[in-house]
């Protein structure tokens, strides 16, 4: 499939708050689908009409963009004869998106046809490859995502000539705002906006990135230049962009470099073409790990249980432990058994390779950290402890023959692996230490507003603070659940449309007491739509039909309130009803 542009950039999936995707997966359609007249429109609106032939990118178009030869028209064409030709160019197109969609079970709905099939017109078919992250978000390999990771998704395809082309910016963001919200006329992308990043003589990993209006900038991707430091990302009117800045409108800043201080490696087997080496140095020059009397550090050298029973230990703030039995090591053992780190363990073994799996078990339990009850993204292992290491950040696997993530726990574990996880596990713990810090005292200032979403809030002095026990709440299977002898609880669940067709007796046999539906929801823009959710009567129908209570909302600003749910690692479908 030939092209319009000449350049684009591989999507990457931003690491943001998830929500439930917005597609089904289902079985597929029995046949393929075809686009709506308002898709019809709208393409035909983002294309523009051109009744000769036009080059670009190498390519002759005409009328609403469909591929020709510079001599198929001599004449020119009219706008019928362009739609015609339009709408033959969407019939086979169509045809190819929906036998994707049928082989991987992706069931839309007509406007996310419409935009999918509108992107696909405008960008070609080489965007369907297992490493773009749009297609993890329609595939479901990404569990879940927000609105704003499906806008970067998209958004990011919109280069020509290798660089952001602002006309495809404005019609990614059509492209998803149709997806995200049926939203035909365009109304909706004033939600959105967007960061352009200029590296200069470097590089950056991303070169657009997309927020909804009024969010914080965040973290910016991350830039390289040869010899040179990365200080900060300066906007076009000279001021230094910092992570709580409010993104309002659309920018474009540029990044500020300093010479770096060429750093003389620790260890000859070790060089900065290695992927280990900033870790290796750093924690070197700490004094955290040490290399062998030759001057190399044997960074594929297994670790020995011994060896990474003390790292792991004095990384945690562990004084150093003296000898207790014949072994070196015998010290360290003694205090991880004492505290619960290891069990039925003896000298023995102290000078076997340690594996990965008993790694990541070790330094969870150092580091107080609990197995997680999520399911593991690994697809050889689903130990908690690993499950809680990927989550923090500090493991990350790596991607086996047939392209599932592995983490190989029966693997030894090399010098340089087990340097990496204490580096990132002490980061870890440096940054919960601050979050900590900034969580104290941000409840002793009592601040007069609250951060809610993107907006302050101010605080009501009148209105009583909840008497409710924080201690009280726990998490169980996935759930969230209030103890106590002098408050009833009761468990439900919301749903919308995105849930899909629900079997509400298997949720009432779910120990499942409620359900708060979805009526509708109001549009974006000043009209402000008023919209009733699809499957709004199904679901009352079915839910007091198997004897749940029920409830209903309209409004949009139910998702702000799950993503606050969502940064503290609760359930977002699962509601607690205090009685």
């Amino acid at each position: 499939m030939r092209t319009k542009l000449t350049a684009v950039l591989t999507a990457l999936s931003l690491l943001i708050t998830p929500l439930s995707p917005a597609i089904t997966i289902a079985s597929a359609a029995e046949e393929a689908m075809v686009i709506s007249t308002d898709g019809l429109e709208l393409i035909k609106e983002l294309e523009g009409f051109s009744s000769e032939a036009y080059q670009s990118g190498g390519q002759w178009y005409i009328g609403y963009g469909t591929g020709c030869e510079e001599a198929d028209y001599p004449d020119g064409i009219t706008q019928d004869e362009a739609e015609e030709l339009l709408l033959e160019a969407l019939d086979d197109m169509g045809n190819t998106l929906s036998a994707w969609l049928e082989e991987y079970e992706v069931t839309p709905t007509q406007a996310q046809f419409d935009a999918l099939l509108s992107f696909t017109y405008n960008l070609g078919e080489g965007w369907m490859t297992e490493d773009c992250s749009l297609v993890d978000l329609l595939t479901g390999s990404s569990d879940s995502w927000t609105d704003i990771d499906l806008v970067n998704a998209l958004g990011v395809w919109c280069h020509a000539d290798g660089a952001v082309n602002s006309v495809l910016v404005q019609r990614r963001l059509r492209e998803a705002c149709l997806f995200l919200y049926e939203d035909y006329t365009g109304e909706s992308t004033e939600a959105f906006v967007s960061v352009t990043l200029d590296a200069g003589d470097g590089t950056v990993e991303q070169d657009i990135v997309f927020y909804e209006r009024g969010a914080t900038l965040g973290v910016l991707p991350s830039a390289e230049r040869a010899g040179y430091e990365l200080t900060g990302w300066q906007t076009e009117d000279g001021r230094l962009w910092a992570e709580d800045d409010i993104v309002q409108e659309d920018l474009a800043v540029s990044a500020l470099w300093e010479a770096a201080e060429t750093a003389v490696p620790l260890f000859s087997d070790v060089s900065e073409e290695d992927w280990f080496y900033s870790y290796v140095q750093e924690l070197g020059q700490a004094g955290v790990v040490a290399g062998y009397p030759d001057g190399t550090f044997g960074p594929y050298d297994p670790v020995t249980l011994g060896t990474a029973l003390a790292l792991i230990l004095c990384s945690a703030g562990y004084e150093d432990q003296e000898m207790t039995g014949s072994h070196w090591a015998s010290g360290y053992l003694e205090l991880a058994l004492s505290l619960g780190i290891l069990e039925g363990i003896g000298e023995e073994t102290l000078d076997d390779s340690a594996s990965r799996l008993l790694i990541a078990q070790m330094a969870a339990k150092t580091w107080n950290l609990s197995a997680s009850q999520a399911s593991s993204p690994f697809s050889d292992t689903t130990d908690g402890f690993v499950t809680s290491l990927y989550e923090a950040g500090i493991v990350q696997g790596s991607y086996g023959a047939d392209g599932s993530l592995i983490y190989q726990p029966d693997s030894a574990i090399s010098r340089a692996e087990i340097t990496v996880i204490l580096s990132r596990m002490l980061e870890w713990q440096e940054a919960a230490n601050l979050d900590e810090t900034e969580a104290e005292q941000t409840e002793q200032e009592e601040p007069e507003q609250i951060a809610y979403g993107s907006y302050l809030v101010d605080v009501l002095e009148d209105v009583p603070v909840n008497s409710y026990d924080a201690d009280a709440f726990y998490q169980e299977d996935g759930r969230i659940y209030y103890e106590s002898d002098t408050v009833e609880t009761r468990t439900g669940i919301d749903v919308s449309v995105y849930q899909g067709d629900i079997d509400w007796a298997a949720v009432k046999n779910d120990r499942i007491d409620f359900a708060i539906i979805r009526l509708g929801f109001r549009g974006y823009g000043e009209s402000g739509s008023m919209n009733l959710d699809r499957n709004f009567t199904a679901n009352l129908e079915g839910a007091i039909a198997a004897g749940l209570d029920v409830g209903s909302t309209f409004s949009p600003r139910l998702l702000q309130w799950k993503r606050r749910l969502r940064r503290r690692n609760l359930s977002s479908n699962i509601w607690m009803d205090m009685i």
